[in-house]
């Protein structure tokens, strides 16, 4: 239902000014002086531009303007304007009153009124001005609007509005002896009444963190209530929200051009500062209107005698194509004040060369507790960080976490909050603000007391709340402080590098359950370094054949040093001790001269997890060498040793060992290594090559030994 609706309206709005025509001027005269005048005292302070200028709840020339209004409100207020030289006191007035409420999360509704009082003058017999004697005349009209925001992209929002509206115009004739004005005619004509249509949008473009640019148009009449010419109506504006007096402040810059339906144009020009938090608004305004000389065409059906379009025509001609509710080039200013709940706005226009002084007032209420009431969607905001284990040690390298904080399906932002906790749901550190959230905030890892947190998972959660008190809530964010660095160990086999060999690898044992992003082996010769190997990543084994550099290589006898470095996911990085590695006979050519091998040794070592004999993954590149070297050299047996680490029962532990060789051997059936080259033995806890007292002594002892034997 709420899909076919929105599809209703928004289809309404597209084919709408298909169906316009264009009328005649006739009935016009009127009914497009109210339309001249239809303004607030807020937008009269502005000379009429407010097309570009969000946040009013009342506004009859852009009603899409109401799809960025939230919850319910009412306006009323009135406006006078006054002339000199041919009348007394003033010659127009308007009252209005407006009604904003959501109708679900569907749609803005709108229901606007206004009555407009134009004082038309008499004429003698001579067709002169009398002395300042007025009729009142009247045009009424209801405004039912439905109003739609659309998110384009997460910068860029689209108001759409589709209204109805219902018009009555009345002239009231004042019979009396010395005017000549239909004298056989009642007293009250209705000049023309009938159902139109506006359709109207707005676009709004954030520029910046606290900058926006919004622009927008109408088109009045597309549907004409009476029979008149369609006007457009366009506008922009600029909103920059700021600083002021440290206080927040709001500055918007507008122009807006209207195209009336006689042929009449207006173009207003305003600027608005709202400060201390924008309770105070003060607005300067320029307009200059001017309409088409009416030559002879008749303003009124209903005038056979030409009474009155006599004398519009007359004053028009006398002034140079400015009407008498057009002012020319007039300066507006004005003044805007919120507070509990209220906002009231008044406005103030100078006499122009064929006006006199004129003044706008209305009062707003919305009030919070009301919106509250009414206003009942929840926002929402996501949060993201760059890191999920970060280390705040000092050493420059991911000692701080930045947070992303990105509100959505929220208009005006209260307050916001963005939490910290640790594992146990303890809050360690918090931050807060008002009205706009910042794109990030940096954490340096230290909690409420300036202390830095110690290792372990923590969670940030952030919250935001609108103006009407509708709160929303992230997802948990996890993440982890680490600031040990991982401990790492470096071994290498065989015992002696031969340079130019394929046999001699370095083997690396982490201590810590942790991620690696990066492992490296540098090696040395006399605390110069001559080679390095790194790899994204962690990895146990690497090759290293002895050249380094170009074809350079170290001579029997000498001694390289080597060390291994870890690097975390927080950044954190371990150092391996040094050892020390033994030089012996290069090799030339390894397939005529070969290193002649000790008839046992340790081809592959693999290491285990806790109580798992699962083969890890990392082993098969190292198990995938030892095939291809039996592969190559038929002659060689293996034996397969399994070993644990001393916890557990000893019974468990020699199965557990066993467990371990076996899927060793059928890893290497697998790849082809016929069955009665391998043997396999289980040891247990028996055999152990480092202290079961230790972490690193232990994980070093859950291995399986891969064993070459000669035949």
């Amino acid at each position: 239902m709420k899909k076919i609706l929105i599809m209703i309206v928004f289809m309404s709005i597209v084919f709408t000014p298909l169906m316009a025509k264009d009328g005649e001027l006739q009935t016009s005269y009127l009914y497009e002086n109210t339309r001249l005048l239809q303004m607030d005292g807020y937008s009269f302070g502005m000379g009429g531009a407010s097309v570009g200028v969000l946040g009013k709840s009342f506004n009859l020339n852009n009603h899409a303007k109401d799809a960025f209004l939230r919850g319910f409100d009412v306006s009323a207020g009135m406006n006078m304007l006054y002339y000199n030289d041919y009348f007394e006191s003033y010659t127009a007035q308007s009252y209005f009153g407006s009604i904003n409420f959501p109708l679900k999360d569907w749609f803005m509704v709108n229901i606007t009124g206004i009555n407009n009082y134009l004082l038309l003058p008499k004429r003698d017999v001579a067709n002169q001005w009398d002395s300042l004697e007025l009729t009142k005349n009247y045009s009424s009209t209801l405004f039912f609007t439905l109003a739609r925001k659309v998110n384009l992209t997460p910068k860029t929002q689209l108001g759409l509005g589709f209204t109805g509206k219902y018009v009555d115009q009345t002239v009231l004739f004042d019979y009396r002896s010395d005017y000549v004005v239909l004298e056989d005619a009642p007293g009250k004509y209705t000049l023309g009444k009938g159902f139109g249509a506006d359709v109207s949008m707005i676009a709004r473009f954030q520029l910046g963190s606290s900058t926006y640019f919004n622009m927008g148009g109408s088109l009045i009449d597309v549907v004409a209530p009476l029979n008149v010419v369609m006007g457009k109506y366009f506008g922009a504006g600029l909103e920059i929200n700021h600083v002021l007096f440290y206080k927040n402040a709001k500055l918007n810059l507008a122009g807006d051009y209207l195209i009336n339906h006689s042929d009449s144009t207006r173009m207003s020009f305003g600027i608005e500062e709202w400060i201390l938090n924008e309770r105070l608004a003060l607005r300067l305004g320029f307009v200059d209107t001017k309409i088409t000389a009416m030559d002879n065409k008749k303003a009124f059906t209903y005038d056979p005698d030409g009474a009155i379009n006599s004398v519009y025509n007359d004053y028009d001609s006398l002034n140079l194509g400015y009407n008498l509710y057009n002012p020319k080039e007039q300066i507006t200013m004005g003044l805007g004040f919120k507070a509990g709940g209220f906002e009231a706005n008044f406005s103030y226009a100078l006499g122009s060369e064929y006006t006199g002084n004129s003044m706008s007032f209305d009062i707003a209420y919305t009030g919070e507790e009301v919106k509250k009431s009414t206003y009942k969607f929840e926002p929402k905001i996501e949060l993201q960080s760059n890191y999920k284990y970060f280390s705040p040690n000092g050493d420059g390298k991911r000692d701080q976490v930045i947070f992303f904080m990105n509100p959505k399906n929220i208009e005006e932002i209260g307050k916001w909050k963005l939490e910290i906790y640790n594992s146990s749901a303890d809050l360690v550190k918090g931050f807060k603000g008002k009205k706009s959230v910042p794109k990030q905030i940096t954490w340096d890892g230290k909690d409420k007391n300036n202390k830095t947190l110690p290792d372990g998972e923590y969670y940030a959660l952030t919250e935001i709340e609108d103006i009407y008190g509708n709160v929303g809530s992230s997802q948990k964010v996890k993440f982890k402080i680490m600031k040990k660095s991982p401990s790492v160990d470096l071994t290498f086999m065989p015992d002696k590098l031969h340079p130019g060999s394929e046999k001699f690898k370095f083997m690396v044992t982490q201590m810590e359950s942790v991620e690696i992003i990066k492992t490296k082996i540098v090696i040395m010769k006399e605390d110069e370094k001559i080679d390095e190997i790194t790899y994204d990543g962690f990895k146990d084994s690497f090759k290293w054949n002895g050249i380094y550099g170009d074809n350079n290589y170290p001579e029997k006898g000498e001694e390289l040093t080597a060390y291994c470095e870890l690097t975390d996911n927080a950044g954190n990085t371990g150092k391996s001790v040094l050892v020390n590695i033994p030089v012996g006979e290069k090799v030339v050519e390894e397939d005529k001269k070969e290193v002649k091998m000790p008839e046992i040794f340790i081809a592959a070592r693999i290491r285990f997890a806790t109580s798992s004999s699962k083969l890890p993954s990392s082993a098969k590149e190292e198990l995938d060498e030892v095939v291809e070297m039996l592969n190559k050299k038929k002659q060689l047996k293996i034996r397969i040793e399994g070993h644990t680490d001393s916890r557990g029962a000893a019974q468990t532990n020699y199965k557990l060992s066993l467990d371990r060789a076996n899927v060793v051997k059928e890893y290497l059936i697998d790849e082809g290594v016929p069955e009665d080259r391998m043997v396999v033995v289980g040891y247990g806890e028996d055999m152990p090559i480092d202290s079961n007292n230790t972490e690193k002594g232990r994980k070093n002892n859950r291995r399986v030994d891969v064993i070459v034997i000669s035949d």
